[in-house]
């Protein structure tokens, strides 16, 4: 339908796309494509999102689509668009999984409508795009239009029936189409060889015909017209639009030219930029007479169509040069005391006002940042960078703050190159930059780069005036360098295994003024409570983590990019406490946030923690396998390092392949002694094992490693023949590991275990009591058994808090997930129950012994 003209034919090729399946509109601008997808999806309630540049950031896109569906269908669930990748940069594999997840769960048909997909350019975003469009459940069609072919990767679905395409020529008027549309539009009687001069002339251009129809409304001689009418496109384009805005009445023209600024309109923001105190009703009876004003997905919102927007501001600039830039000023007054920060600065930038835009991206950058929006904070900050001609650097300064907030390292990396270069940086700039430049220890920046920058801005801060350091992006200035330099000074020892030095730095920057702001502070609080879980300190480890995720939670992020050092921790405490079920749970998220991000080093710690997971639920054998198949780039951690040689040395030793430990050892200099010691008592060199134990003097602080040390000298004790005394020590071992709940050490060295059964006398335990049963099965609940797929440990978790009376939204809060995340363990809970809802899985789970 185009205009009130019925096109059977082109609907009936839409009908036929299939459940699951996609449409694509591909024809250039003025073909019809939106017009023909509202008029044949009107009736079908479509969750429409026509794309824009803004949908370059890939959290916009995200939080609009999600918007765009919930409006539809209000159960579907808008706080997965959490789930997308931090800064921007794609959407992510967790974002399009939960998408399609959910969307699987809308009772409803979905009809998924994308106009304008090739405002999208980046290809990761587009790749991701085609990845949802190929998952869509059965219940969902999808129906999108672009200029161009994108990079969508559809082959497979066009060769199975799935993706029906329209393309220019299916898309063009014929002549008998072309006459409804100019009778309807026009209300003239046209002759059919009138209809079909135009539609000659025109190539049957949707946009063409539209725009003479208008214009023929108020010519007094129609054949005249016609004959009159001739040029290619782009001259038929401006000859129709000069028409039609020359018939137009003065305020109805002036009202169209100064709102084509607008990527979006609505009545407060036209009124805003127009002065006209009744927009609203203007926008309506512009919609309704077809002046190329079609409706977004936001309630009350209109857009231009692109090209007549273009002839618009083409004909605004025509008649007043000055005319466009006092709009866009206008618009962007509005939008920035609306908060529409990105909105706000794309007009700025528009007409070329880059300092009025960098002055509000120098106040208000942070909040995109926190938002997650630093994909649109670092382009800004490039095209006003580009076009700096100032010589100070403070420009290049925030960049700097956008590139490493965004995980663009390598960008950063240049640009802090060039910046350390200037010879006119002042003290307190040149401590910025430093600063800023600490946080690529994220990716490669070796050790001891990061303490020569730290340690430089830390010693250099008293020495210069606060007022010096710039304030980037309104989260800058000498306090928040001071935070940055601490927490990242503190995360370097961390990563080089000095663990006493990590939190000491960690527990006097959470003193600093400039952790009050929650970002940092909640980086700071997560890796002390990844430092403490590391060191065995899991009590306070877990006291630091939920205080991390509440103040995220206050930010309503308890899934931003910052909290992933805390779900670590958490991770990490509940595998040593072997609370598997809690520990996959926090795997998850943790998971969620490490694919969001570009961070080596956090990618090395999550792998790190899943194999100790799977080698506690899965064996050896699958830990091993996991641990080969997953291969990570080296990045000079020694932390990371020592505990995956450690580990991978532990478990070949376990499986049996001591030979190959044995060389793995050989083939590294990390000391890791308790994986040495495991594989010479394998091997029967017990002398040499009691070498190594005799030489491991680990700090008294790290609980875990004293603890891996006791239970290795129980273990060699009883290889020398004093089974006696081994199982003193390894009572005594048990007895200090009960008050923080440290069992999995145990578990991860059988002999240990066995000696703690065995040979240990009786002691008082409540926490390690769990260790001493025979039948201890750290897997999952037998019960788990009758089922014919078993509920995985995290499922087990979630399963529990279902006779209780929270909600959805309690449960995700009690557990530190996202509802979106519950509501897929929820899901997977129901199908393995063969239970249609919450009550019916509580009573199938309460008869075979679950809960």
């Amino acid at each position: 339908m185009t205009r009130g003209v019925d096109r059977p034919r082109l609907s009936k090729v839409l009908d036929s796309i299939p459940g699951g399946g996609v449409g694509l509109l591909v024809a250039p601008a003025g073909a019809g494509k939106s017009v023909l997808m509202s008029g044949w999806a009107g009736g079908l309630d479509p969750c429409w999102l026509t794309l824009t540049e803004q949908h370059n950031d890939a959290v916009v896109l995200a939080r609009h689509l999600v918007t765009a569906i919930h409006q539809v269908h209000d159960g579907f669930d808008p706080s997965i668009a959490r789930l997308v990748v931090s800064g921007g940069s794609r959407l992510g594999a967790g974002f399009v999984d939960g998408l399609t997840l959910e969307l699987a769960e809308v009772p409803a048909p979905v009809l998924l409508v994308l106009d304008d997909l090739h405002q999208v350019t980046n290809s990761a975003i587009l790749g991701d795009l085609g990845r949802l469009l190929l998952a869509l459940p059965g219940n969902v069609r999808a129906l999108g239009s672009s200029r161009w072919d994108l990079p969508l990767g559809l082959g497979r679905m066009r060769l199975e029936g799935g993706c029906v395409e329209l393309r220019s020529a299916d898309l063009r008027f014929d002549p008998d189409e072309a006459a409804q549309l100019l009778e309807v539009a026009s209300g003239r009687a046209i002759t059919t060889s009138q209809a079909t001069a135009l539609a000659d002339r025109t190539e049957g251009w949707a946009a063409g015909l539209q725009l003479a129809a208008l214009s023929l409304a108020n010519a007094p001689d129609v054949g005249g017209f016609i004959k009159r009418f001739a040029g290619d496109d782009r001259l038929v384009a401006d000859y129709l639009s000069s028409e039609v805005l020359r018939d137009l009445d003065e305020h109805t023209r002036g009202f169209l030219l100064q709102t084509s600024v607008l990527k979006w309109l609505s009545p407060p923001l036209c009124s805003a930029v127009t002065e006209e105190p009744d927009a609203g009703s203007l926008l309506a009876s512009l919609a309704d007479r077809g002046y190329f004003l079609s409706r977004t997905e936001h309630s009350g919102h209109y857009r231009y169509h692109q090209l007549f927007a273009d002839l618009l501001r083409f004909q605004l600039t025509v008649q007043d040069p000055a005319a466009e830039a006092q709009c866009r000023r206008r618009a962007a007054s509005w939008l920035l005391a609306h908060q529409d920060y990105v909105g706000g600065v794309e007009q700025l930038l528009a007409v070329g006002d880059h300092a009025a835009a960098f002055e509000i991206l120098a106040a208000e950058g942070h909040r995109l940042f926190e938002r997650g929006e630093t994909a649109s904070l670092v382009r800004f900050l490039t095209l006003v960078h580009e076009a700096d001609v100032s010589p100070g650097p403070l420009v290049a300064i925030t960049l700097l703050a956008a590139q490493v907030a965004a995980d663009e390292f390598g960008s950063a990396a240049e640009n802090y190159r060039t910046l350390n270069r200037r010879s006119d940086l002042t003290p307190g700039e040149r401590i910025a930059i430093d600063a800023l430049a600490s946080v690529m220890g994220l990716a490669y920046l070796p050790l001891d780069e990061i303490r020569r920058l730290t340690d430089g801005a830390l010693r250099s801060l008293p020495e210069v005036d606060p007022a010096s350091v710039p304030d980037f992006a309104g989260a800058g200035g000498a306090d928040s360098c001071e935070a940055i330099a601490s927490i990242f000074s503190s995360l370097g020892a961390l990563f080089a295994g000095d663990l006493d030095a990590s939190a000491s730095g960690l527990e006097q920057a959470l003193e600093l003024p400039g952790l009050k702001y929650l970002p940092w502070q909640i980086n700071a609080l997560g890796m002390l409570a990844l430092t403490r879980a590391w060191e065995g300190r899991l009590t306070d480890a877990k006291a630091l983590a939920l205080t991390a995720l509440d103040a995220a939670r206050g930010l309503a992020a308890v899934d931003h990019i910052s909290t992933t050092y805390a779900h670590l921790a958490l991770a990490m405490l509940t595998l040593d406490r072997l609370d598997l079920g809690a520990a996959e749970i926090h795997l998850d998220m943790a998971t969620s946030c490490v694919d969001r991000s570009r961070r080596p080093t956090l990618a090395h710690f999550l792998h790190l923690l899943k194999v100790r997971h799977l080698a506690l639920t899965g064996g050896v054998h699958a830990a091993l396998e996991r641990l080969r198949d997953v291969s990570l780039p080296i990045v000079g951690r020694p932390l990371i390092e020592e505990g995956l040689t450690t580990l991978e040395a532990q478990l070949l030793a376990r499986s049996g392949s001591v030979r190959q430990a044995r060389a793995l050892l050989d083939s590294v200099r990390a000391p890791v002694p308790a994986a040495r010691i495991d594989v010479l008592v394998a091997t029967g060199h017990v002398t040499q094992a009691r070498e190594v134990l005799d030489q491991w003097t680990p700090p008294a602080t790290n609980l875990r490693a004293c603890l891996e040390r006791d239970l290795r000298r129980a273990i060699v004790t009883q290889q020398e023949g004093n089974r006696g005394l081994s199982g003193m020590l390894v009572a005594d071992a048990a007895v200090r590991a009960d008050t923080e709940g440290l069992l999995a050490p145990f578990v991860e060295a059988p002999v240990a275990l066995s000696l703690l059964r065995t040979a240990a006398p009786a002691r008082r335990l409540h926490r390690a009591r769990a260790l001493l049963d025979p039948t201890l099965k750290v897997e999952g609940s037998a019960s788990n058994d009758q089922l014919v797929e078993q509920l995985t440990p995290r499922e087990v978790v979630v399963l529990e808090y279902l006779p209780s009376r929270l909600g959805n939204d309690q449960i995700a809060d009690a557990l530190y997930v996202s509802v979106n995340t519950l509501k897929t363990h929820l899901r997977n809970i129901y199908r393995k129950l063969d239970a249609p809802d919450r009550d019916a899985a509580v009573e199938r789970a309460t008869s075979i012994g679950l809960i």
